[in-house]
């Protein structure tokens, strides 16, 4: 037990440290080389802080363990809505830009009901994994062409929230080779803490990669938003989220399937429904005012402590 939590530890610890210096690094080197704000803002930062999923599902799927590969998705979106969503509204609440509503939230929502029909057999093959980065593909040139029609300031917005580069390009590309190398260890430390963990508690790698894994995974998006929050970007923060777990569910697990298909385990259909039901809920809460609210924030949060108490119940029962 004390071997996998001290696993477990190293590995978060190298995955936080490998998805800031991924991020900032990333972030630096597209600026030098002349990329707009809106696309860093887009394409690089949605990539980078979902560095530590790809990693950690990637290296559970080629170990064999799908369930911690999909449970990490899975739980990865309901922690990012539920838990970094909520705490963020609590901190301050958050406007929301109507392309959100309109077109981003459904999309979500469409990509969620999707992995029903994509697990009807129980897995995650390389056909699906194809659909997926295709359609990732798609969704991200659709949102620099939306954002550029109806957000003519969104380059400006996007720059003003980025940190400052740093002055040399070397230590750029330093930080982007940093972050990678501390990502594939800390991914390897995680998933093998993340295994011994689950064996020596008695419950299911399932249900460890729902919650521990999922939470780790998440930290980078955790910074991001609150980043977005500390620097008065509030409008960002939601935004940041929704493009995370788009990009979870059709980059993360379509590159991950196409490197070793994913069986399903021990990750139910009510674990799905769940994910589904927090997507679906922003609707009605982004609608109201634009915004989402400090006592809206209450609710998401409390939402997923019930799930996450359930999660225990369930593997006591």
């Amino acid at each position: 037990m004390e071997t996998a939590f001290f696993s477990l530890c190293i590995g978060f610890a190298l995955l936080y440290a490998g998805g800031e210096a991924l991020i900032r690094g990333a972030e630096s080197v597209a600026r030098r080389l002349g990329v707009p704000p809106l696309l860093i803002g887009l394409t690089v930062v949605a990539f980078a802080t979902s560095s530590p999923e790809l990693v950690v599902s990637a290296r559970a799927a080629l170990s064999g363990h799908g369930d911690i590969a999909l449970g990490n998705v899975v739980g990865s979106n309901i922690c990012n809505i539920g838990l970094i969503l909520g705490a963020a509204a609590i901190a301050k609440p958050l406007r929301v830009q109507v392309q959100l509503i309109r077109i981003d939230v459904p999309i979500l929502l469409v990509c969620s009901l999707g992995l029903f029909i994509v697990l009807h057999d129980g897995k995650v093959g390389r056909t699906d994994a194809i659909v997926m980065v295709i359609a990732l593909a798609a969704y991200q040139a659709f949102s620099i062409r939306q954002a550029k029609l109806e957000t003519p300031e969104a380059g400006m917005e996007i720059e003003r929230s980025l940190p400052a580069a740093p002055h040399a390009p070397a230590a750029a590309s330093a930080l982007v080779i940093l972050g990678l190398a501390l990502l594939v260890a800390g991914g390897r430390f995680f998933v093998d803490g993340a295994v011994g963990l689950a064996t020596a508690a008695g419950v299911s790698p399932a249900v460890v990669s729902l919650t521990v894994v999922a939470a780790g995974t998440s930290l980078p998006e955790l910074s991001a938003t609150l980043a977005a929050v500390a620097r008065g970007h509030p409008d960002m923060a939601a935004g940041n989220i929704i493009g995370s777990c788009i990009f979870n569910l059709l980059g993360v697990l379509g590159v991950t399937a196409l490197v070793a298909p994913i069986s399903g385990g021990g990750i139910g259909t009510t674990d799905l429904v769940v994910m589904t039901g927090f997507s679906l809920l922003l609707l009605p809460l982004m609608s109201t005012r634009l915004s989402v609210s400090r006592s809206e924030g209450v609710l998401m949060l409390s939402l997923y402590s019930a799930y996450v108490l359930w999660l225990a119940f369930r593997e006591v029962a």
